[in-house]
């Protein structure tokens, strides 16, 4: 099954579901076609799971960090940092005071 008949069907669903006229004037859908669309949406999320890879909260802060200086740099040419090890440790430590300024009520 391909991803955009997965969505029109789950769609579909979700319109048949929340219509509250009574017949409803929306389609159901094939039960069939609705457990192999989700089973399709299931294998489809599990894959985007990073293997089971979990973020702390720290480490989602230290994420933006690293975007946001990458992308005021304008580009590989424009790269200031002295190496990718000091730009992760950099990360963090922004991270850091985000944390702590988080629990401070900032």
């Amino acid at each position: 099954m391909e991803l955009e008949r997965v969505i029109e069907i789950l769609e579909k669903h979700q319109d048949w579901r929340r219509d509250q006229n009574v017949p409803p004037k929306t389609e159901m859908q094939s039960p069939i076609e609705i457990g192999t669309a989700i089973d399709y949406a299931l294998s489809e999320l599990k894959k985007l799971r990073l293997g089971s890879v979990s973020f702390s909260l720290r480490d989602k802060f230290a994420m933006e960090a690293m975007n946001g200086e990458l992308a005021s740099q304008g580009g590989i040419d424009g790269c200031v940092w002295a190496n990718e090890i000091d730009l992760a440790e950099r990360a963090y430590l922004v991270a850091d005071a985000m944390i702590k300024a988080r629990s401070n009520g900032g």
